[in-house]
């Protein structure tokens, strides 16, 4: 940030276009919302894919990462300030009928960070409502801790599948979010085999006694 701590560098992209360190406004939070300065931040497939025009978006790039708060908004949870945290990337608005059933995580009004309506988290500084903050534990390390939404995910995976007697569970992919959905579904009664063509991947399987077999057979 500059000196004034008005502008930011910011990793963003505009009609397809990747822009390195750029200078943009540094956010101020409103409503419920804390400012966060990234200690660590993962590049996710999602990230990826924006960057390679397959998926439509215009700002910030940036879903997954630790941070400290720095700042809240009049609304927002004051107990966060100086905690290290990570971010759930969903936001909920918690009127529509979605949310009202309970299912907020489909939100109808919902904004993701980094890819829906809202900038994300690979920039010097980055908003969230407070409710999206989870604070890290005091054992657990940045290099482990910015892997929390993706195991997050693994796990709402092995949450949504109904086991019954031993059934073989194929995971397709050897990428980050196929190891750990391999890891989430292993506890479970069935039988989980991962498919994929990276060799040092497959050997982690290896390591970990699952199943493995390479895709081209």
């Amino acid at each position: 940030m500059t000196t004034a701590n008005k502008t930011m560098r910011a990793l963003c992209v505009n009609d397809g276009q990747v822009h390195l360190n750029t200078q943009v406004a540094c956010p101020e939070p409103t409503g419920d919302e804390v400012r966060i300065a990234p200690t660590i931040v993962s590049v996710s497939w999602t990230d990826i894919c924006i960057a390679r025009g397959e998926l439509s978006f215009d700002g910030i790039l940036g879903r997954e990462c630790v941070g400290v708060v720095e700042a809240v908004g009049p609304d927002g949870d004051k107990s966060l300030i100086e905690q290290r945290v990570v971010c759930e990337v969903a936001t909920r608005c918690g009127e529509c009928e979605l949310c009202r059933a309970g299912i907020a995580g489909h939100c109808q009004r919902r904004t993701v960070l980094g890819s829906r309506g809202r900038d994300g988290c690979l920039a010097d500084r980055f908003v969230l409502p407070s409710t999206n903050c989870r604070v890290v534990p005091a054992g657990l390390d940045d290099d482990r801790a910015v892997f929390a939404v993706s195991v997050a995910e693994a796990l709402q995976v092995a949450r949504q599948i109904t086991v019954k007697g031993r059934p073989y569970i194929t995971v397709v992919g050897d990428g980050p979010t196929g190891l750990l959905v391999a890891q989430a579904l292993e506890p479970l009664n069935a039988s989980v085999r991962v498919v994929g063509q990276n060799p040092e991947r497959m050997g982690l399987c290896e390591r970990w006694g699952i199943k493995h077999r390479p895709i081209a057979e």
